[in-house]
């Protein structure tokens, strides 16, 4: 059928890929590198740890890596994060009822062998209604595939995070733009982390991430976390289609003409101090805990960008592996790039202007809707109780 044709081209496509760009790295003697970290002399970056106030340490992440470490990984993760990308067959679980019953039953007594689960425990003892609802627990099983250990965890972490961010006050219930404290209001009216008002051709949420408009002050780093999380709430909640297919990112730090050149960097070490990695790794850490799955991640990278360059070189290195694998670059020529990015289901309309498609992007639009949303939602709660006397 059609669809099995396009699958077995865009893993043929695939594969060429990864063996071009592992012809590209060689030994000292000019023979192809081996596979083994250990005998490739190339070894990957040691696992993130959790970063120091106002670092600055860059973790180098290149191109050797990025093609070593896509022929290392089981052939079946690769096909996996192809299906993602192209958005074939990307979502075959059938969900009947018994299935989704017995699902969360086993998540249940998952959750129940995870240790150091504080903040999960106090939320039972708070709102034990929201902490164990049946959509909010499905909502992460489909960000996990329905791997029940794996989601139990993600839970478990979800609430410990939860309550950093917003405190207990605010953690054990639905997730409000209203909630959000006032220090917040230049990320969220900044436009740097936003959700697009669009699916792609296959049903996935589009999350536009624009460096240029980012409140980059170190002070408000757990503003642009927060407002991360604000954008994935946004697209999952109440979207089961989202929740199915997963998100996708368009992201790139500066496509005006002059990113990139001297006139906006004095010199590479201006550069890489723009570049953030406290903010970048909190950023990650959290995409691995929210109840939502990537899709695929689509950057945009002018070639004369310095701070591209120190973003594909560090910033891939706080993506961890499954996500390296959804990652694509683009730094073609604007009809290059759209032709490319069609390719996984995203056309030219559906990708704003500022990358060179034809949306325009209204910075505020998404941010509108969902306070009109969230005061709804209290206008309806508080009539409620009114209403139970």
């Amino acid at each position: 059928n059609k669809r099995g044709k396009k699958l077995r081209h865009c893993l043929q496509t695939e594969m060429d890929d990864q063996q071009h760009e592992m012809a590209m790295v060689t030994d000292d003697d000019g023979t192809p590198a081996t596979s083994s970290h250990e005998s490739s002399g190339v070894p990957l970056p040691p696992p993130v740890t959790a970063p120091t106030e106002g670092t600055n340490k860059l973790h180098l992440f290149g191109d050797e890596h990025l093609a070593r470490e896509h022929a290392e990984t089981p052939q079946a993760e690769r096909d996996q994060a192809t299906r993602d990308l192209y958005g074939i067959d990307d979502y075959v679980i059938d969900e009947t009822d018994n299935f989704l019953e017995e699902s969360l039953l086993l998540l249940d007594e998952a959750i129940q062998d995870v240790e150091e689960k504080e903040a999960y425990e106090l939320g039972l003892f708070v709102n034990p209604d929201y902490i164990t609802s049946k959509n909010f627990h499905i909502m992460f099983l489909r960000a996990e595939r329905f791997d029940i250990p794996k989601t139990a965890i993600r839970i478990v972490k979800y609430w410990g995070r939860k309550v950093q961010l917003f405190g207990t006050d605010h953690a054990f219930k639905p997730l409000s733009i209203l909630d959000f404290p006032s220090q917040d209001e230049v990320a969220l009216r900044c436009g740097g982390l936003a959700l697009l008002n669009t699916r792609d051709q296959v049903g996935r949420a589009v999350f536009f991430c624009y460096r240029k408009y980012w409140d980059h002050r170190p002070e408000s780093r757990e503003s642009m976390v927060r407002l991360m999380w604000l954008v994935i709430h946004t697209a999952v909640e109440d979207d089961e289609l989202v929740q199915r297919n997963g998100v996708v990112g368009l992201m790139a730090n500066d496509m005006s003409s002059q990113a990139g050149t001297s006139e906006t960097y004095a010199s590479q070490s201006q550069a890489a101090s723009y570049f953030d990695p406290a903010l970048h790794h909190w950023l990650w850490n959290d995409a691995g805990i929210l109840p939502f799955r990537v899709a695929g991640i689509h950057h945009f990278t002018p070639q004369s960008d310095i701070l591209s360059f120190i973003y594909n070189r560090s910033g891939l290195f706080f993506m961890g592996r499954t996500a390296r694998l959804l990652y694509r670059r683009y730094n073609g020529t604007k009809d290059e790039n759209m032709a490319r990015l069609e390719e996984y289901g995203l056309t030219s309309d559906m990708v704003p202007t500022e990358l060179g498609g034809g949306m325009i992007f209204d910075k505020s639009l998404w941010i509108r809707s969902r306070v009109e949303r969230d005061m709804l939602l209290l206008t309806m709660e508080q009539q409620a109780k009114i209403a139970g006397g």
